[in-house]
């Protein structure tokens, strides 16, 4: 991915505390802060109802490094409002304009999806990050009908370590008709990318 998504202004603080080479970053309509980078989206987030500044020592979250760190000492706060989630984990992600929102689906249908409010500067700034960050960690990709008439797909997804693996939604299979089908769309997709 080019560097085309990294804005100037993202606080020195925040970069340090992501870790990983910062792709994109922008914060929240309601103050969380976004971060894709090449492996993970990082979410961190005041803890309900706290104020953002109070929870940085009294600095505000824009100052240059105000951002919590281990090494600042400010661990305790980063650990409870810093979430990792790998691209991999992620079904799709779309966003609309109308309501300037940002929804990411998980792979498992039991997990609610996450949203984001982000003004449109933000947007413009994250949202493609996000998008071909997801779209990236797809390998490869096949359709098949399951016995109920379903159409399901599996892919081969790439860590960001760059291994590869298949993701095959095994919870669609309610049937041994439905379990044979996908075990031939598993092997049909390693095959595919040599695995």
């Amino acid at each position: 991915m080019k560097n085309r998504h990294v804005v100037s202004e993202i606080p020195e603080g925040l970069r340090k505390c992501f870790g990983q080479k910062l792709q994109a970053a922008a914060r929240t309509n309601s103050g969380q802060w976004l971060a894709a980078s090449f492996g993970e989206l990082r979410v961190w987030s005041p803890e309900a109802g706290a104020d953002p500044s109070a929870e940085l020592g009294g600095q505000t979250i824009e100052s240059a490094n105000a951002f919590p760190t281990a090494e600042s000492g400010n661990s305790t706060e980063l650990e409870s409002s810093l979430h990792i989630y790998p691209w991999v984990d992620f079904a799709r992600g779309t966003y609309r304009g109308e309501t300037a929102q940002l929804q990411l689906s998980f792979i498992d249908p039991a997990r609610e999806p996450l949203l984001f409010e982000l003004a449109p500067e933000q947007a413009a700034i994250l949202v493609p990050a996000i998008l071909e960050r997801v779209d990236d960690s797809i390998v490869y990709q096949e359709f098949a009908q399951l016995v109920s008439g379903e159409v399901v797909s599996a892919q081969m997804r790439r860590r960001a370590d760059g291994t590869l693996f298949a993701q095959v939604p095994w919870y669609m299979a309610h049937t041994s008709g439905d379990r044979a089908i996908l075990a031939a769309l598993e092997y049909s997709v390693k095959e595919a990318v040599g695995e």
